[in-house]
């Protein structure tokens, strides 16, 4: 059997266990959303569904781009691999950047864009595996003849560890309140 290189390849197969999954795991977020936020976005004067049409929003912007990654040919993610590890080192440098970066909690890890804040950390995970995924397809760690790119992968590796590792106060959270510090104690 041979991989499907195109979402157009696959014929209409998906996996009725695993989409029966996603579609009962994306409704119970929508119930557990819907009802843990009703009452607190009336005690703020919101909408009563305020949170639920803002995760209702989201969940099909989640659904889109998972539709248009599917699209993606295998062989276009395996030659702009290397893209990916760029994209990496430049989402946790972007934290830094005042007015780009925002501290939640006392932790400057989270990205404002503007509409919403995105947790870099998040990406660069993903990012990173599909990178590697890339990377070992195409043979690297059995060439020995390009002995420079066998330091890649560790190096590489290495860089992203420490950059993750270095975000200020990314294993931290400052709690302000003494209720809530004491609980945690």
């Amino acid at each position: 059997a041979s991989q499907a290189l195109r979402f157009d390849e696959l014929e209409g197969r998906f996996d009725p266990w695993l989409l029966c999954i996603a579609l009962a795991l994306g409704g119970l977020g929508v119930v557990m959303v819907a009802s843990s936020s009703m009452p607190y976005a009336m005690s703020n004067g919101s909408s009563p569904f305020h949170y639920l049409i803002r995760h209702l929003i989201f969940l099909g912007m989640g659904i889109g781009i998972a539709l248009t990654l599917m699209r993606v040919e295998m062989r276009r993610v395996e030659q702009h691999g290397q893209f990916l590890l760029i994209m990496c080192f430049i989402l946790l440098a972007a934290v830094f950047v005042p007015g780009i970066g925002k501290t939640v909690n006392g932790a400057r890890r989270w990205l404002n864009l503007g509409l919403s804040s995105f947790q870099v950390v998040e990406a660069v995970k993903l990012m990173m595996i599909v990178w590697l995924a890339s990377y070992l397809v195409g043979g690297a760690v059995s060439s020995l003849t390009y002995t420079m790119v066998l330091y890649l992968l560790p190096v590489s590796l290495f860089g992203v560890s420490v950059a993750a590792a270095e975000l200020p106060d990314l294993s931290r959270v400052e709690v302000h309140d003494p209720e809530t510090r004491r609980a945690f104690r």
